[in-house]
C-alpha cells in the first residue's frame, strides 16, 4: 500500500482523557503494516458475514439482488428493480465483528446510470456507514441504521450539480439521516452531507481510495487519494461522536455500505484493528495499536522438536500441552520444566491416552516435558510464545 504519512498530521482535539491516544496515534504509520494484519470484509469471491437489508424487506434478504460478486468486484445494482426505485433503500452491514477503533480502507467508483425514481443528490452517490447498528435490528421501513457516514460519490456526482462537468468530490461526514451527531468545527452538529474542510478532484477512470481513522467515539479523521497511485489527502476531522436520539456516545458498531439509487463498484473494502494488545512481551502486541485490550494478550505455544519415541506425541496448543501415552500397563509421571530445570507443572497420575496441562501462568521461554513410566524417562522441548490465561 502507499505511503499514510498524513495520519500523522492529527489534529489535536484538546480532551486530556485522549492524550494517550492522541500520542500513540501521532506515531502512526500503517505503511509498514503486513498485508496479513489487514481483515478484509470483502473477500473477493462472495458475500459471507455481510447481512443485507433494503426497506420494506426483512434483514438477511435480497431478493433483487441490489448486491452481488462477479470478477472478484462486489457490485451495486439495480438491475433487477423494475426500472423504479420506490425508495427501497439499502444497506449492507459486515456483521462478523463490531469494530471500535480501526483505519478503514476502501477502493471503489460508480458505475452506470441512477435508476428512475432517485433524488438528484443520490446521483453517482454511496456511503461506508461505520459504527452501525445491525441490519436486523433496524426496523421494516426504517431508511438508514444509526451511524456515522463517510459518503462515497464519482466525479460526476448529483452534489454540487457536477453530472455534466465530472467535478466532484467526496469523503463528506453525514448523521442527520443516520441519527448521529459530533464536534466538527467547534460545534455539535448532524450535519447533512456538506462538510468537508478540503475538496479532492475526483476521476472518473479510476478507483477511488478511501481512508477513515476512527477512534472510538473520541476522533474520526476521513482521507481520500483521486487514484490508488496517488497520495492521500485529508479532507476532513471531527470527534465525540454521539447518537442524536438520546445523546449517548457512539462508541463501536458495524461497517456497511449503501444502495441508495446509484450503481456503484467496490474492489477492496478492508479493516486495520488499531484495538489489541499493546504489552510487548506478548506476540500478539503491534507497534501500531492505539487503544489497549489486554485480553488479546493471549498464549500461543510451538513446539521446537519431537524427541519423544514411537508411540508418544505431543502437541502443544493455545493454552495447554497435549500428552499421547501409549499402551502399558503402568502408570506415567509427566513433568514441565523449566530451562533452569525448576518444575512447573507435574501430573502424578498420568495413564493410557491423552494427558492435558494446562500452561496458565507460565512465561514466555522454553521448556521442556518429561515423560516417565518408571523404567525409562523421555524427553521434548517446546517454546512459550506467549504468556496469558484463556
Amino acid at each position: 500500500m502507499r505511503s499514510h504519512s498524513q495520519w500523522q498530521k492529527l489534529v489535536p482535539i484538546g480532551a486530556a482523557a485522549l492524550l494517550g491516544t492522541l500520542l500513540n496515534v501521532s506515531a502512526l504509520d500503517i505503511s509498514k503494516v503486513p498485508a496479513s494484519d489487514w481483515i478484509d470484509l470483502f473477500n473477493g469471491v462472495d458475500l459471507k458475514d455481510w447481512v443485507p437489508k433494503v426497506v420494506g424487506t426483512a434483514a438477511g434478504q435480497d431478493p433483487l439482488k441490489t448486491w452481488y460478486v462477479k470478477d472478484g468486484i462486489l457490485w451495486v445494482d439495480y438491475s433487477g428493480y423494475g426500472g423504479t426505485f420506490n425508495n427501497r433503500w439499502g444497506h449492507m452491514a459486515y456483521e462478523k465483528r463490531k469494530f471500535s477503533y480501526y483505519v478503514f480502507h476502501t477502493e471503489s467508483n460508480s458505475w452506470g446510470k441512477q435508476v428512475n425514481g432517485g433524488p438528484s443528490w443520490a446521483i453517482q452517490n454511496n456511503g461506508i456507514m461505520f459504527h452501525s447498528q445491525s441490519m436486523g435490528s433496524m426496523s421494516l421501513g426504517q431508511s438508514y441504521p444509526t451511524s456515522v457516514e463517510y459518503q462515497l460519490l464519482g466525479a460526476y456526482c448529483g452534489i454540487g450539480n457536477h453530472q455534466n462537468d465530472g467535478g466532484g468530490s467526496t469523503a463528506d461526514v453525514c448523521g442527520s439521516s443516520s441519527n448521529t451527531s459530533m464536534i466538527l468545527n467547534g460545534s455539535r452538529v448532524s450535519p447533512g452531507c456538506s462538510e468537508k474542510q478540503k475538496h479532492v478532484q475526483l476521476d472518473s477512470g479510476h478507483w477511488v481510495v478511501n481512508e477513515g481513522l476512527v477512534l472510538g467515539d473520541s476522533l474520526v479523521k476521513h482521507m481520500v487519494a483521486a487514484d490508488t497511485n496517488k497520495p492521500m489527502d485529508t479532507v476532513l476531522t471531527y470527534s465525540k461522536l454521539q447518537t442524536r436520539s438520546d445523546g449517548k456516545p457512539l462508541t463501536e458498531g458495524y461497517i456497511a455500505i449503501q444502495a441508495e439509487t446509484a450503481p456503484w463498484k467496490f474492489r477492496k473494502i478492508r479493516v486495520l484493528d488499531l484495538d489489541g494488545c499493546m504489552d510487548p512481551k506478548f506476540t500478539s502486541y503491534r507497534s501500531y495499536f492505539v487503544h489497549s485490550n489486554p485480553s488479546l494478550c493471549t498464549v500461543t505455544t510451538v513446539a521446537l522438536k519431537q524427541g519423544l519415541p514411537k508411540g508418544f506425541a505431543l502437541e502443544v496448543a493455545p493454552g495447554e500441552i497435549r500428552i499421547t501415552l501409549p499402551h502399558s500397563g503402568a502408570g506415567y509421571r509427566v513433568k514441565v520444566a523449566d530451562l533452569g530445570g525448576r518444575v512447573v507443572i507435574e501430573s502424578k497420575s498420568g495413564n493410557v491416552g491423552e494427558t492435558r496441562l494446562p500452561t496458565r501462568g507460565l512465561r514466555p521461554g522454553i521448556y521442556f516435558a518429561e515423560v516417565s513410566d518408571g523404567k525409562s524417562v523421555h524427553r521434548t522441548g517446546f517454546s512459550l510464545l506467549e504468556a496469558g490465561g484463556f
